[in-house]
């Protein structure tokens, strides 16, 4: 389905995956069929992590955490957040997403 180099998330019968060309939400069904449902529109490599509604990843190269809407991979949110290491990868907790950044942890409020 893509070339990737982080891990995924999944949720129900999708797996969300950090795809190099940018993020995909991959379908499976009770059979085992596989269907793509979205393929986001961003260059965000990071591994994706779902919740409230969002599939939040990382774009390193650029310093931008996305929140995308779970259902269709449209840009909900954006916020810069500075220099990332390679393969940071979001953290929920409550309403508020972390990610390290090579400055220390950038702590995104509304998640």
């Amino acid at each position: 389905t893509c070339r990737r180099r982080t891990g995924t998330s999944v949720q129900d019968d999708v797996a969300y995956l950090p795809c190099t060309d940018g993020p995909r939400a991959i379908g499976i069904s009770p059979a085992g069929t596989v269907s793509v449902r979205w393929h986001a529109a961003i260059t965000a490599k990071g591994a994706p992590t779902v919740g409230g509604g969002a599939v939040f990843v990382a774009d390193y190269d650029q310093g931008v955490l996305y929140a995308l809407n779970q259902a269709t991979g449209q840009v909900r949110s954006q916020v810069t957040v500075g220099q990332m290491p390679h393969f940071a990868s979001p953290t929920l907790s409550g309403s508020t997403a972390y990610i390290g950044t090579l400055h220390g942890v950038a702590a995104v409020g509304g998640a």
